[in-house]
């Protein structure tokens, strides 16, 4: 992470609220190469920089060892993909629990985090307390909560953590360029669900995204069925995303996924199936199959670009 954006900072804001009936200090982890005065500006007390090479056995280890000096009650991360398995690397050096991909938190007056996940395939959710253990850790990343008024500690301090040496257990060895426009800064995304039915219908809808500037997203029903990269996954244990205009081409939509986009402004739905639950959260629902209007989208888009390939 180069720079600190809304999820942190979102984040940043819950926790804030969480403790304005206690006393408690709010403190944020960074790797050195993010600027720490939006954190500061969000009412974080403490900012501990975390300096070495920022793979993720380091890092854990670094957190470990920052709990093990300070013992906080609470430690929450945000719910993205390398961030998801440094978090239980600090709750198996720790001994702690970890509750994984929680929609929301909230802070009891004994000080007793709850942590509410869907469970059960999305069908319950499921409020989760680790009652003798410290830290309490979680991972949220289901919304973003803006950042409310400016409130920077007079006492704020930035503290260097060093990294130990160790072996990395993985090695970065190649650094590929997809050409996609990546999920969180999109205005516009077109995912495709199981009802897409293969690859191949992810790659036509694939050719309407790129002929509009949107992104392509999925859901981890096509993900898993081997029509898309993980990379490309909105739900729960994929991306959460915000963007203008949300379109879901032959999604049901399950739980994990609509916590994922239930930040667009507005959502439209394409599926066969009348009683879909994704046409509950709709502002436009059609109900037919995906496939001819992917088509005819894309024939008359293409007729209106000229040889210089210019609008």
């Amino acid at each position: 992470m180069e720079q600190v954006d809304l999820f942190a900072l979102g984040l940043l804001h819950k926790l804030k609220s969480l403790g304005e009936h206690t006393e408690k200090v709010i403190a944020a982890i960074l790797p050195d190469s993010c600027d720490p005065a939006p954190v500061f500006s969000g009412g974080a007390h403490t900012v501990y920089r975390l300096l070495g090479k920022g793979d993720e056995r380091q890092t854990a280890g670094q957190i470990a060892a920052l709990c093990k000096n300070n013992f906080p009650d609470v430690l929450v991360f945000l719910a993205t993909v390398s961030i998801r398995t440094i978090a239980a690397m600090v709750a198996a050096e720790l001994k702690t629990g970890l509750s994984a991909d929680c929609t929301d938190i909230s802070l009891r007056l004994d000080n007793v985090l709850v942590q509410t996940r869907p469970t059960f395939g999305g069908l319950l959710f499921a409020d989760i307390v680790c009652a003798q253990q410290r830290p309490q850790i979680a991972n949220e990343g289901s919304e973003i909560c803006l950042p409310g008024k400016k409130c920077v500690s007079l006492d704020a301090k930035i503290v260097d953590v060093q990294a130990s040496e160790h072996e990395a257990f993985t090695k970065l060895l190649e650094v590929v360029n997809t050409g996609r426009q990546p999920l969180s800064a999109a205005r516009t995304v077109l995912s495709g669900g199981r009802g897409i039915e293969s690859a191949d219908g992810m790659q036509l809808l694939q050719k309407l995204a790129a002929l509009t500037g949107a992104a392509l997203g999925a859901s981890r029903a096509a993900v898993n069925a081997g029509y898309a990269q993980y990379g490309s996954q909105v739900g729960l244990t994929g991306q959460t995303i915000r963007p203008d205009v949300y379109v879901a081409f032959g999604i049901s939509g399950a739980v994990q996924h609509l916590v994922g986009m239930e930040g667009a402004e507005t959502v439209i739905a394409v599926n066969t199936d009348k009683n879909a639950p994704i046409f509950e959260y709709a502002d436009v629902g059609i109900v037919a199959d995906w496939k001819p209007i992917v088509k005819s989208l894309i024939e008359n888009i293409e007729k209106r670009i000229p040889p210089n390939g210019l609008f």
